[in-house]
C-alpha cells in the first residue's frame, strides 16, 4: 500500500466520526475530499482542498480568480499532463472519477494545469511530451523510440517547420505507441498530443500555414527582429 500526505490525513477524521461520516461527504462511490493543484494561466495559483464532486468551473472560477488578467480559457488539463484535455466549452463537470470518466478524461492526481485563450497549447503540449521523453527509462522501444518522435514532430510543428502531415503523423505514432509499454508512462505521453489535436487541430494547422507560432508573433513588438 501506497500512501502520502493527503491519503493519511483521512483516517484520524473517519476513526473519529464513523464511516457513515465520512461517506456523506462527496458523492455515491466518490467519498471524501481531494487536493486540488492548481497552476497555469490562473489568477490565484495554489492547493485546495475540495469535496469530491465539486465543480470544476467553481475551482478555476471562484477558487483561481478565472484566468489571468482577465483573459479567457482555452482549455484544461484536469489530471496533469498525463490525461486528455478538456475544452473551454466542457468544463461544466464535477470533479469526482466517474464524472471525468464520463467526459472523456480522468481525474488523476488532482494536478490541474489551466491554459488561457493567449497561450499557445502547441507550445504547452511540447513541454508536456519533453517531460515524457525525458522520463522514459529506455526500457521498452515503443515509449524510447515513440516519445523521441512525438516530442521531435511536435516540436518541428511549434517551430514553424512542420507541415499538416506531420500533424498526422503525430496521430499516427499515438495509435502505435499507446498502449505498448511495460509501465503507464508511453500512454501518458500520448494524450496530451491526442487531445489537443482532436479539439484545436486548426491551431497546429495555424503554426504550419504561417511558419511559426501566431502566439509568439504576436508578442513581438512592431519593427523588432525575431
Amino acid at each position: 500500500v501506497v500512501n502520502n500526505v493527503e491519503t493519511l490525513s483521512n483516517p484520524p477524521h473517519i476513526l473519529a466520526r464513523g464511516a457513515d461520516w465520512y461517506k456523506t461527504i462527496g458523492p455515491v462511490n466518490n467519498h471524501g475530499t481531494r487536493v486540488f493543484c492548481l497552476s497555469g494561466d490562473v489568477e490565484r495559483p495554489g492547493l485546495y482542498e475540495r469535496p469530491m464532486g465539486y465543480p470544476l468551473r467553481d475551482l478555476i472560477e471562484k477558487d483561481g480568480g478565472g484566468i489571468r488578467g482577465g483573459g479567457r480559457l482555452k482549455a484544461v488539463f484536469p489530471g496533469g499532463p498525463s490525461l486528455p484535455l478538456l475544452p473551454a466549452d466542457k468544463i461544466d463537470v464535477r470533479l469526482d472519477f466517474d464524472s471525468m470518466k464520463e467526459a472523456g478524461t480522468g481525474l488523476g492526481t488532482g494536478g490541474m494545469f489551466i491554459v488561457g485563450a493567449e497561450t499557445c497549447l502547441v507550445d504547452v503540449v511540447h513541454g508536456f511530451v519533453s517531460f515524457f521523453e525525458h522520463g522514459s527509462c529506455g526500457q521498452c522501444p515503443p515509449c524510447k523510440l515513440g516519445t523521441e518522435t512525438l516530442e521531435r514532430i511536435v516540436s518541428r510543428i511549434e517551430s514553424g517547420k512542420g507541415s499538416t502531415e506531420d500533424i498526422d503523423a503525430a496521430l499516427q505514432v499515438c495509435r502505435m505507441i499507446e498502449r505498448k509499454g511495460i509501465c503507464h508512462l508511453v500512454t501518458a505521453a500520448v494524450q496530451p498530443v491526442r487531445s489537443s489535436i482532436l479539439h484545436f487541430r486548426e491551431e497546429y494547422e495555424r503554426h504550419a500555414a504561417e511558419r511559426g507560432c501566431p502566439f509568439k508573433r504576436a508578442e513581438t513588438p512592431a519593427g523588432s527582429r525575431r
